[in-house]
């Protein structure tokens, strides 16, 4: 089964507030670069604010780039959601919530 184009764009703010706000994630499968496995990885993750922006880069051609693709995003994703828990406790410390 061939991994379906995984493509996702979503702005960040609110309505009202600045649109230049976004994440945009991109992952497909592809054929690999000589010396490299018969298939590779792209993958990227970005996000801009208020005209700034970084981009991750999750791309996977062997086993060793692929285990540690796969780090990056866990350890990403648990940093996000201990932010998303403090920032909450925060807001309602700061009585803004």
């Amino acid at each position: 089964m061939a991994f379906p184009r995984f493509y996702r764009r979503a702005f960040l703010n609110k309505r009202g507030f600045y649109a230049g706000a976004y994440v945009h994630a991109d992952i497909e499968v592809g054929d690999g670069f000589a010396g490299e496995s018969p298939k590779r990885v792209d993958a990227f993750l970005t996000v801009a604010d208020c005209g700034r922006t970084a981009q991750l880069d999750f791309t996977a051609g062997d086993r060793a780039f692929a285990r540690n693709a796969l780090f990056k995003a866990r350890r990403l994703q648990k940093v996000v959601d201990e932010f998303v828990e403090a920032l909450e406790r925060a807001i309602d410390d700061a009585g803004l919530s």
